[in-house]
């Protein structure tokens, strides 16, 4: 039991690093701070996703409660009791004992004799469950290692008080029957001051090595965290027996744990005060067998008195062949394999129990228990031995029912036992029903939790466990669960509460169906044969043809091409395919792999802005030409793709206001495909036919042959000998000086000048707001906005208002005119950056190269950072700024203050040495030309070690590379690649193959 105030450190808490450093980085940094935070105020918090939120709250919530490992106490070590606990009708726990300790504290430092050890005979006899408590209090003892009354009382109040998730009132009822039996009996307890002896000064050198520093495995660091244990003086005072009830942790872990544990010891002469030789083996031997020091101390003296010759130590094993001592090691033994259902080993048993214990003891008494068929003894490996369903069933001595029981075990149907035996159905039910509600422990009972939760057939569960049928059979007889109730067995894999080794096993039985090829594991099944077939082969553009090809020489080499359920149809198969999330689709029924799962699409959705669009129908080649960087960074090829790409990952919901038709079309509100036409005729004529359907191009990007022959029917009577003219009216001349004046801006859209035209005459004529008006005021007219013609054209007047100013932040101008303003002006910005005339050195944000060179900047200065970068970074390499600073990079330019972002624009630019990929607001590089995924990235960090636990992986991710991803993201990443992810380490690993090796 710890205690913690809400001045401590919430490391005091041991949260999990995700937990913890998102909390740190929220200035949570004390117990209190986190108290202080309702549970919906959690959700308010970056990066703290809804599992974290609830793993905290329930951390905390215990906390409060005093049910977990910890205690909220004040500063003189008070408890904290919930403000919501109100008992007020009942005294404090803490008052009752006190009370008891004041009735009681005249019965310790009493000497041994006679009357003690019969109390302690007697008092052994009583079993908890016979004593008349409630159940709660049973419950609590029993969980608390008190079986006995003997126990009872020679445990102390305080001791009693520690006991975990039990309320005052229960205490009270506990320590009343701890009274009523020191009463009955007359009884007084030794309390041996020999143990409560202080710890060496190697106890302050233990509480600076934390467990994630002593050099142990990833397994034996998280089991020793989520038990408390963070410091080697927490490891070495936690006993060998508490150590083995650390959750969900197997026999290997454990040794591991204890072996440690034993090395500190040695290397730190880590010892107890005693005042005897033997104190330390006699509280030892008390904690392993539940038989209190004073009956062992008594024993020793019997001992010492038929062999005066021995010294105490030489008496050690005269002592174990006490009956008493011999019948408790038996009971610790079959209580210590009864934790572990799944077996333990005998060097993990001989760890826990009193450091002096020759091998040759617990041998004989494994070798007895063996003889007495409790336990089974299989070289080192040692559990405990049940009946089976078979041999309980066996020993019945009436026929019909032995008969009954085992015809049902066999797979009899009840119909089939009532003819066999002359019997009804309902008797048959009956007569099973009540054997099985008599029957024992059995061993075959280990399975049930599985079968309760889980659906398994008979070939699943044989293939995972190698189990006869009449086990299945007994199995599928006494679960409760319903079929609704039950999960796919897949599940199972993520499903902490069953041990590992099950989960193991289960394995076999859920990847009965994969195949490996190459290191990757895949499900014999047509949709993951498939998936394999397309990233493997289809890296190019593939036809269907080329693609089935593919496929069916992998059914051949795999030995599967006369398998009918793995046959697919080339038309049928084409419509799923053009559904997947991992096929980018072209023109021509062409498509290739693309796995749109490993990109985040928050720029290039961001920098698309679909949402601006009002009633519009375009081709998705205007966006494609619009943005060549962007569909370069999401390595998109061509229109048909972006267009593919967007209805796969924009929302299809039917309140979306886009659409996607026939690609490459897309549908925003509800356009007027006519009215786009004469809209875009009235400012451009008069116009020859072949310019507007270019016009039309630029504007919709639409193919301009495309838009002659299809779009413009709705105009022909405008057009005549190959061109469309309309009489456009002109601007009365005093509207004409009046808008002149209002005009005073060096752009406009077109939207804007006919609300400042409305704005001055209401009830005005906007068809005077046509190109010819716009050109007679002075200026040059585009599609859908005006540029004074002061400048030579759009683009020179975008280069001077990039120019004009040392700082410029495009976001109010792109506000402003939206689409329309943000392509030109971003093309604009590609040639200046490409110059490193401009550095963006925020998203959107640019500072001018003449404002560094006046701070004694060059642009030579930029290309030598890029350069040192380069020469720093091997070739294949990945790094972010953030790791790059971190691995110890320096150059003179970081003097200057600037954010990451300032640094990662300038290596941006430099395509000859470094590729990059956008991850939310962090750009990661890699040293080199070539294109890379994130996914790539995740090898080369994983091929060092060939694993790495996935929580571990997010935090490398978020600390050393400023990488910010939720935890399940990064999950469903690794399973749509090459890489393998086991669910029941939670790790990650390079192949499979290489997870193979490990388990």
């Amino acid at each position: 039991m710890t205690y913690v105030t809400p001045e401590d450190s919430i490391s005091v808490l041991s949260l999990p690093a995700r937990i913890y450093n998102c909390l740190r980085r929220n200035g949570i940094e004390t117990v209190g701070q986190a108290l202080d935070v309702s549970p919906d105020e959690w959700k308010n918090f970056p990066s703290l996703g809804n599992k974290s939120i609830h793993e905290l709250v329930s951390t905390l919530e215990h906390l409060r409660n005093g049910l977990g490992d910890f205690v909220l106490v004040d500063s003189d070590q008070r408890p904290i009791l919930p403000k919501e606990n109100n008992l007020s009708s009942a005294p404090a726990a803490g008052d009752y004992l006190e009370e008891f300790s004041k009735r009681t504290k005249n019965r310790f430092h009493q000497p041994l004799d006679g009357t003690l050890s019969d109390a302690y005979s007697k008092l052994n006899t009583i079993y908890v469950e016979r004593m008349g408590l409630n159940v709660r209090a049973v419950n609590a003892l029993i969980k608390g290692e008190i079986y006995t009354g003997a126990q009872l009382v020679s445990t102390t109040p305080e001791e009693l008080m520690r006991l975990r998730n039990v309320g005052a009132k229960t205490i009270k009822v506990i320590l009343e029957k701890r009274q009523e039996l020191l009463q009955k009996f007359d009884f007084e307890t030794r309390e041996d001051d020999s143990l409560d002896g202080t710890l060496s000064d190697a106890s302050s050198k233990l509480n600076t090595i934390y467990v994630e520093r002593m050099g142990l495995n990833v397994r034996a660091v998280n089991a020793l965290i989520k038990g408390g244990i963070n410091t080697g003086a927490q490891l070495v005072s936690t006993t060998p027996e508490e150590l083995m009830r650390l959750r969900n942790v197997g026999a290997k872990t454990i040794e591991v744990i204890l072996e440690k544990r034993q090395e500190l010891l040695q290397k730190l002469d880590f010892e107890t005060r005693e005042d005897h030789p033997l104190d330390g083996f006699v509280s030892e031997l008390s904690r392993f067998t539940a038989i209190s020091n004073a009956i062992i101390l008594k024993e020793m003296v019997i001992c010492q008195r038929e062999h005066p010759e021995l010294s105490e130590k030489e008496l050690i094993p005269y002592l174990w062949e006490c009956p008493e001592i011999h019948q408790g090691s038996i009971q610790a033994i079959l209580r210590l394999l009864d934790v572990h259902e799944s077996g333990t080993n005998i060097s993990t048993l001989l760890s826990v129990m009193p450091s002096k214990t020759p091998r040759e003891v617990l041998d004989s008494l494994l070798s007895e228990l063996e003889s007495q068929k409790k336990i089974l003894l299989q070289g080192e490996y040692i559990q405990l031995r049940f009946p089976t369903i078979v041999e309980y069933a066996q020993s019945f001595s009436d026929n019909q029912k032995r008969a009954t029981l085992l015809a049902r075990l066999h797979g009899e149907t009840l119909e089939q036992i009532g003819e066999l035996l002359q019997i009804s159905k309902e008797r048959v039910r009956q007569i099973i029903n009540t054997m099985l509600s008599r029957r024992p422990k059995l061993r075959e009972d280990c399975y049930l939790p599985l079968f309760e939760r889980y659906e398994f057939s008979y070939e699943e569960f044989h293939l995972a466990f190698d189990e006869p049928p009449e086990v299945y059979n007994y199995l599928i007889i006494v679960r409760s669960s319903k079929n609704n109730q039950r999960m796919p067995l897949d599940a199972i894999l993520t499903d902490t509460s069953i041990p590992e080794s099950f989960r193991r096993k289960a394995e076999r039985a859920i990847y009965r169906q994969y195949v490996t090829i190459n290191g990757v594991r895949i499900k014999k099944e047509t949709f993951s044969l498939v998936q394999y077939v397309v990233q493997t082969y289809c890296q190019e553009l593939t036809t269907m043809e080329e693609f089935l090809q593919w496929y069916y020489l992998l059914l051949e080499t795999i030995g599967a091409a006369d398998e009918p359920k793995l046959a697919i149809d080339k038309r049928t198969y084409e419509n799923k395919l053009s559904q997947n999330d991992y096929v980018l689709w072209s023109r021509g029924h062409r498509f290739r792999y693309y796995p749109i799962i490993q990109y985040d699409y928050r720029n290039l959705i961001e920098t698309l802005a679909l949402d601006q669009y009002e009633n519009i129908e375009f081709s998705s080649l205007k966006l494609f030409r619009d943005n060549p960087e962007l569909m370069e960074e999401y390595d998109i090829h061509d229109e048909y793709e972006l267009h593919n790409l967007l209805k796969k990952i924009l929302s299809t919901a039917s309140e979306s206001k886009i659409h996607f038709k026939r690609m490459p079309t897309i549908v925003i509100g509800t356009p007027n495909r006519d009215q786009q036409v004469i809209d875009l005729l009235m400012q451009c004529a008069p116009i020859a036919n072949t310019e507007l359907a270019k016009k039309y191009e630029e504007l919709y990007g639409v193919r301009w042959d495309t838009a002659l022959a299809n779009y413009f029917t709705c105009i022909t009577c405008f057009f005549y000998n190959g061109i469309y003219r309309i009489d456009l009216p002109a601007l009365p001349e005093n509207q004409h000086q009046r808008i002149a004046q209002l005009l005073t801006e060096d752009i406009y859209t077109l939207s804007e000048v006919k609300q400042i035209y409305l704005r001055e005459y209401p009830d005005g004529n906007l068809a005077f707001i046509n190109s010819f008006t716009l050109k007679n005021l002075g200026f040059h007219v585009y599609i859908d906005y005006i540029v004074s013609n002061r400048f030579s054209n759009a683009s020179d007047f975008f280069y001077h208002l990039l120019a004009a100013n040392d700082l410029i932040d495009i976001r109010p101008v792109i506000e402003k005119g939206g689409k329309s303003f943000y392509n030109n002006i971003h093309n604009t910005i590609y040639e200046l950056e490409a110059k490193r005339e401009l550095i963006e050195y925020l998203p959107q944000q640019y500072i001018h190269i003449r404002r560094l060179n006046r701070n004694g900047i060059s642009a030579l200065d930029l290309e030598d950072y890029s350069a040192s970068v380069a020469k720093k970074i091997p070739s294949g390499d990945y790094f972010t700024i953030t790791s790059l600073q971190q691995d110890g990079f320096s150059h003179f330019l970081e003097e200057t203050g600037f954010d990451e972002w300032f640094f990662s624009s300038i290596l941006a630019k430099d395509k000859e040495h470094f590729s990059h990929y956008k991850i939310g607001k962090t750009r990661l590089f890699r040293r080199g030309k070539k294109a890379f995924l994130f996914i790539d990235f995740l090898q080369w960090l994983l091929e060092p070690t060939g694993k790495m636990d996935i929580f571990d992986l997010c935090e490398l991710l978020e600390e050393h590379y400023n990488i910010h991803i939720d935890i399940y993201n990064l999950i469903s990443i690794v399973r749509s690649s090459t890489l393998y992810y086991d669910e029941i380490m939670e790790a990650a690993y390079i192949d499979y193959d290489t997870y193979f090796e490990e388990v």
